[in-house]
């Protein structure tokens, strides 16, 4: 018997990110049960929840007030987070809502200022931060052991573009400026099919950026669709006065990859166990959000967290516009949201 306090959770959408990889996920944690699947198919929510238990429903209102979850996994598409968000925390519920967090500036500050003012956890699903390798350079680069940073560069899978800005200022810190261009693929049938009229999200042909942290040191990023994630998701580099830290080797089926410190060519252990594949995020990030709700300080990303990324997109687009380095305060901070 699980000494931990018993959580009941719903999902709003019951499609792939759902049934693959966030089912499976809750699952697995100590006194979590799936009460309810809900989507607008019933199929889907009826397949759904003769997999992992609970009832299915088609209608959000009804799910909410006859499940009284503690938490919601808001698995909708990209551009249909914020509705359900906003009613599950007006029913006193946590969410764990997947990223992009919502598919305009103005959704995601609506998000933000329902959690707060319900005084419920909003959290955005960024499971790249529970790579193994990814975990080990966070806590080195915590330790110091590069000294002072000079730059963060990543090359991603266009998919992975929104996870590697989360990514930059996860282990860079706030970032205070931001410039970069786009450019969009011939081919209508590279472009990513949901629209967030604010926002890159997933660059086509590609996207470059560069940023400049609160420390005063830099960060790259370039990504695009043209990349393999059967090779490479993405690559990621810390230069400092001490030497660099180098993840590379991760794809879809390898998330623990490699992390090697530079001069030396040393492959730093990471304390990844047999399982590689990309699942084991979702089960980290997951159990992670979980522990926040109970009480404990984890790197589960928090609705600041998400929207303080919205943030970056939407710096990207001005940039591509005005072809002018946008400076983030001139932007709603996070802090002044609701204020």
């Amino acid at each position: 018997m699980s000494g931990e306090t018993p959580l009941r959770v719903a999902f709003i959408g019951c499609g792939n990110i759902a049934t693959r990889q966030h089912g499976p996920a809750f699952q697995t944690i100590p006194g979590v049960t799936i009460v309810a699947g809900c989507d607008l198919l019933p199929e889907r929510a009826q397949a759904f929840t003769a997999r992992f238990g609970g009832r299915p429903y088609t209608d959000l209102t009804t799910m909410l007030a006859a499940e009284q979850p503690d938490i919601v996994v808001v698995c909708t598409r990209e551009d249909q987070h914020v509705e359900p968000t906003l009613a599950a925390l007006e029913a006193g519920a946590h969410v764990l809502c997947e990223k992009i967090m919502a598919h305009t500036l103005a959704g995601g500050q609506a998000m933000l200022m329902a959690a707060r003012r319900t005084s419920r956890l909003l959290g955005i699903n960024y499971n790249y931060r529970f790579f193994p390798p990814l975990v080990t350079l966070k806590r080195l680069l915590t330790e110091g052991a590069l000294g002072e940073i000079a730059f963060l560069s990543v090359t991603a899978h266009a998919f992975c573009f929104h996870h590697a800005l989360d990514l930059l200022r996860w282990l860079g810190g706030e970032v205070v400026a931001l410039t970069g261009q786009v450019s969009v693929a011939a081919d209508p049938q590279v472009h990513y099919p949901v629209r967030c009229p604010d926002f890159v999200y997933v660059p086509s042909r590609a996207a470059s950026v560069v940023v400049r942290f609160a420390s005063g040191a830099l960060g790259t990023l370039t990504a695009t669709r043209y990349e393999h994630l059967t090779t490479r998701l993405l690559r990621l580099e810390v230069a400092g006065a001490r030497g660099r830290l180098v993840v590379d080797g991760l794809t879809l089926d390898d998330i623990v990859g490699r992390l090697t410190r530079w001069p030396e060519g040393q492959e730093i252990p990471t304390g990844a166990g047999p399982e590689r594949g990309f699942a084991l995020s979702f089960q980290q990030a997951d159990r992670a959000f979980v522990a926040r709700v109970r009480g404990a300080e984890t790197p589960a990303a928090t609705g600041e967290d998400g929207y303080a990324v919205l943030l970056l997109e939407r710096a990207l687009v001005l940039a591509q516009t005005t072809g002018r380095t946008i400076a983030l305060p001139s932007l709603t901070p996070v802090a002044e949201v609701g204020r």
